[in-house]
């Protein structure tokens, strides 16, 4: 089990919009972890600033001309977590719930299974995505720098590279109804920056049809199981 007081630990996570989702992680890392979160949030317009206030988190805002590009991101992710004294940081999205079933003493950065799950935020369903399997958990004192790529579902660490033998879970909680993702998508897409399209980034959020989510929540139906 891991000892969630042996590590001192710092999350980062991006923000737009979250209120569906920012108690539930809020919750989960400061009941698991008992960690210290900040957010960066792109001026949110529905309820997550007070959410946030509400539970003791720190924030940041960031200013992205309001669109959604992936320069903001990794420029965020890849360095805001440098200046931590934790032992561990966890650089992540806020759909993005971590799970670690031993101790990881000795490790310097965490590999892990990702799964999308399906249905309300505390479902056990989900469906393995390799995609998912992020590096999002490493140490700040012994990794220097981390190099996401687009997407930041890979990465390039430099510095000392100690991982763990048993994968930790890394459950992406973002299909919680088929409405839930068509608004979302729909919010996505009108956000989507001129610098993401031409680069080809979250060409995803597009596909906004009913037709095309419909058939990704039958095939996580069709094959989730309990995680």
């Amino acid at each position: 089990m891991y000892p969630k007081d042996k590590y001192t630990i710092e999350v980062f996570a991006l923000c737009y919009n979250e209120e569906h989702i920012l108690q539930a992680f809020i919750d989960h890392y400061k009941n698991n972890f008992n960690a210290t979160i900040t957010f960066f949030d792109n001026h949110s317009t529905d309820n997550s600033l007070s959410i946030i206030k509400e539970n003791g988190c720190n924030y940041e805002s960031y200013d992205s001309d309001n669109t959604m590009d992936e320069r903001y991101l990794l420029q965020i992710k890849n360095n805001c977590w440098k200046n931590s004294k934790a032992d561990f940081v966890i650089v992540c999205d806020t759909d993005e719930f971590l799970e670690i079933p031993t101790d990881i003493e000795g490790c310097t950065i965490i590999k892990t299974r990702g799964f999308d799950m399906i249905g309300e935020l505390d479902s056990r369903l989900g469906v393995y995505n390799e995609i998912y399997s992020k590096r999002i958990m490493f140490s700040p004192k012994h990794i220097q720098e981390i190099n996401y790529t687009a997407g930041c579902h890979y990465c390039s660490p430099v510095g000392k590279i100690v991982e763990n033998k048993v994968h930790a879970l890394m459950l992406h909680r973002k299909y919680i109804s088929e409405q839930h993702i068509i608004d979302r998508y729909q919010s996505f897409s009108h956000r989507n920056s001129k610098y993401n399209r031409d680069a080809g980034f979250c060409l995803h959020y597009d596909q906004k049809r009913e037709s095309i989510i419909g058939n990704m929540f039958q095939y996580l139906r069709n094959n989730a199981q309990i995680i």
